[in-house]
């Protein structure tokens, strides 16, 4: 989806990302209105809403599904729907099944940014960079030829595994998939299967967790290493016995939104350039 240049358009919520995304349309001269972004003005969302053609919301749209996503944001998705207007644009990320019902009841075209791959790529590339900093950061090891593990080997998974390459040869990706097994070993990585990691997670010093489901369970922890080190980016709640990670004083972090607190500069051009 592309916006036009004579567009009314309106910046809801969010986070840095959101900031720079408006900085960046402004200084194009396009007509770009803030609201409930820290930062920056607030617009009159709800007097303003005859005159808007195109509406970005956050990346991702809402973490609870409830309210816009943001720290400053207060508008609820019931709140929001019934106010736009019939007919306008939505751009914004991680639309859901209810989401899209809404917007096909009032006309809207939508477009979710997660979907498209010159976005995606820059989302990715942010979060694997931000969650190895994070872990350098959190660790009393060098990442430098340590052992490292990650969990999933989705788009994410396959960045952060990648990016370690720099670091260390000794990186395993633990894939139920076993379609990936062939890449993966391609690749110069060693591959497992969840069914294995009990066995040999004692191994790993640095661990990354991909997968939005409980894989790091009780009985895997048991076995980890006590100096190792857990960085989950999968959705919330992650895939991490976090409880038992604190029993066991291992150190494990979820993080969430990495991209917006690390590099959300390259995000929005990234935006930017996906739609203009």
């Amino acid at each position: 989806m592309k916006i036009n240049r004579n567009d009314q358009i309106m910046i809801i919520g969010g986070d840095k990302r959101q900031y720079y995304l408006f900085r960046e349309l402004d200084i194009r001269k396009y007509n770009v209105f803030s609201t409930m972004i820290p930062g920056l003005p607030d617009s009159d969302f709800i007097g303003l809403s005859s005159f808007i053609h195109t509406y970005i919301l956050p990346i991702p749209y809402s973490k609870d599904k409830h309210i816009i996503y943001g720290d400053k944001c207060k508008i609820t998705l019931d709140e929001f729907f019934y106010i736009v207007e019939d007919g306008v644009n939505i751009i914004g990320g991680g639309f859901d099944d209810k989401f899209i019902a809404n917007c096909k009841k009032k006309n809207i075209q939508y477009y979710d940014l997660l979907k498209d791959n010159i976005y995606s790529r820059t989302n990715c590339i942010g979060t694997a960079e931000s969650s190895i900093s994070q872990a350098i950061l959190n660790s009393p090891l060098n990442l430098s030829e340590s052992s490292c593990l990650v969990t999933g080997f989705g788009k994410c998974g396959s960045e952060i595994a990648k990016l370690l390459k720099g670091f260390t040869k000794q990186i395993t990706i633990c894939e139920r998939n076993k379609s990936k097994s062939s890449e993966i070993i391609s690749l110069g990585y060693k591959h497992i299967y969840f069914s294995e990691l009990k066995d040999c997670i004692t191994e790993y010093k640095f661990i990354f967790n991909t997968v939005p489901s409980l894989v790091l369970t009780h009985s895997i922890i048991e076995n980890a290493c006590s100096d190792a080190v857990i960085t989950d980016i999968a959705s919330a709640p992650g895939g991490t016995d976090f409880e038992y990670c604190k029993v066991r004083d291992i150190t494990a972090n979820l993080y969430s939104s990495l991209p917006g607190r690390f590099s959300p500069k390259a995000c929005a051009l990234a935006m930017v350039l996906c739609i203009t």
